[in-house]
This record gives C-alpha cells, sequence and structure tokens, in this order.
C-alpha cells in the first residue's frame, strides 16, 4: 500500500520504508547521475541492496552517497564491465 512506504519505524521518527525494487531504482539513479553508466549503476545498486537485506546495512544502500561523491571526484575506477 501507498501508505505503508511512510510509516513510521522503531527505528526512529525519521526512518523510511522503500520497497527493494524503489530501493533499487533510488541507488541506480544517483550512481548514474554521478557518472556510471546504467549497467554498472544497477550492478552496485544490486549489490547494496542485497547487502541491506541480508542485515549487512554497512555494506549497503548506507555507501551509495560516499560511492557517489567518490565517482564524481574521480577516486573511483569507473572503466569495468560488471560480471554476471
Amino acid at each position: 500500500m501507498a501508505g505503508d512506504r511512510f510509516r513510521h519505524t522503531p527505528e526512529g521518527d525519521d526512518a523510511v520504508r522503500v520497497s527493494e525494487s524503489e530501493l533499487r531504482s533510488l541507488i541506480g539513479n544517483k550512481l548514474q547521475r554521478a557518472g556510471l553508466s546504467q549497467e554498472q549503476a544497477e550492478g552496485v545498486a544490486d549489490v547494496l541492496v542485497f547487502a541491506d537485506l541480508r542485515g549487512i546495512h554497512s555494506h549497503g544502500a548506507m555507501r551509495t552517497e560516499y560511492y557517489a561523491e567518490r565517482i564524481v571526484k574521480g577516486g573511483m575506477n569507473t572503466a569495468w564491465t560488471p560480471t554476471p
């Protein structure tokens, strides 16, 4: 339900829940704006969402902003091809 998307959670009043597919899309879009190709951004988004789903939040979506900043500043290699 649309209303469930923004319900408050035990994590705090500022916590927002999004679906897995929406999280992938948000991460992918952010990384594409930073300079990754669509294929690269989708690959990274898959890995970050997978980490969150496994409960390893330190290696999940919270890394998106850091990665985007590194990409923009040239501190991350963007000349790679995701492997299946």
